[in-house]
């Protein structure tokens, strides 16, 4: 027989003693990009990644234009730790040539990538479509946050995650949108990450 009483349940034992389990307690912590960049497909070879921006566009009709952002983060929570929900948060810039058109979506990429190296040409395939931005309006001059949930599926307790801002293949749009880079203006990119780390037998 097991009662709850005040968010504890409370086994009751046929002999000795009852066993006492704390419910597991959500955690939410922060960590933020350790690594971003940009790639262009009419730049394929060229490494940006001491740009200020990261910037997102689809091919034009002739398929060009198109360009990509990839970022990395550590997340050290603890291990055995079961994540629950994550929120990437993005800076969009005050400047540059961001529309009022966006279909961009967050893929889960491999890791194996540097910010010093990464080019068109090298850059990790798109994986999981894990999240996607809502719709962003124009700036007005000042800087402002847009999140997107990202799947908890792509994550697995703690490690080195990484992910890329793009169109969805295929799909062509008049509009870019411009967001901060960590070599920006503060802030840059930023994952939330909430988790439990199971019960508490006492």
């Amino acid at each position: 027989m097991v009662l709850s009483i005040f968010g504890v349940s409370m086994a009751l034992a046929s002999m000795g003693q009852p066993v006492r389990t704390a419910l597991a307690q959500a955690t939410t912590e922060t960590f933020c990009v350790v690594a971003d960049a940009r790639v262009e497909r009419d730049d394929p070879d060229r490494n940006i990644g001491g740009g200020v921006m990261l910037q997102v566009d689809s091919p034009n009709e002739d398929g060009l234009g198109e360009m990509q952002s990839y970022l990395k983060f550590d997340v050290t929570i603890p291990a055995g730790a079961t994540i629950t929900s994550a929120t990437l948060t993005l800076w969009v810039r005050p400047t540059g040539t961001n529309g009022t058109q966006h279909n961009v979506h967050v893929y889960s990429v491999s890791n194996d990538w540097t910010e010093s190296g990464i080019t068109w040409n090298n850059k990790p395939a798109l994986g999981m479509d894990v999240g996607m931005l809502p719709t962003i309006p124009a700036p007005n001059g000042t800087s402002f946050p847009v999140s997107a949930s990202i799947a908890a599926a792509a994550f697995s307790g703690p490690g080195t995650y990484a992910f890329a801002l793009a169109y969805p293949p295929g799909e062509t749009h008049s509009d870019g949108i411009d967001f901060q880079s960590k070599e920006g203006a503060s802030p840059g990119p930023c994952l939330d990450i909430t988790y439990t780390e199971g019960d508490v037998d006492t």
